[in-house]
């Protein structure tokens, strides 16, 4: 997952990419769109995952639907460190689910 680097089939957080992973989950459980979350991140020129021209609504759709964030990795809890609490993540499904119903 974008934000890690697998180490020995373990994951291990790439320090300079945290930020960016709990910025989209964070803006993600505040209400923002996967959509308007890309235009900000390309608006900053943050790269995208695996040097791809820009981010795009389904990248961040696949970032945002993936509890190895949280540390689990196959149902697994503690499985590696996770990069986002729970609770936000959490945070971020409810907004996407409650924006879908509209």
């Amino acid at each position: 997952p974008y934000g890690y680097r697998s180490e020995g089939g373990v994951l291990e957080p790439i320090d300079a990419l945290v930020p960016v992973v709990r910025r989209i989950f964070e803006e993600a459980a505040a209400g923002h769109t996967p959509g308007s979350i890309a235009r900000g991140l390309n608006h900053d020129e943050i790269p995208p995952p695996q040097g791809g021209r820009g981010w795009t609504e389904q990248s961040l759709r696949v970032i945002l639907g993936n509890a190895a964030y949280t540390g689990e990795r196959y149902g697994v809890k503690g499985a590696h460190a996770a990069l986002v609490s729970r609770r936000t993540w959490s945070a971020a499904q409810s907004a996407l689910k409650a924006r879908r119903r509209l």
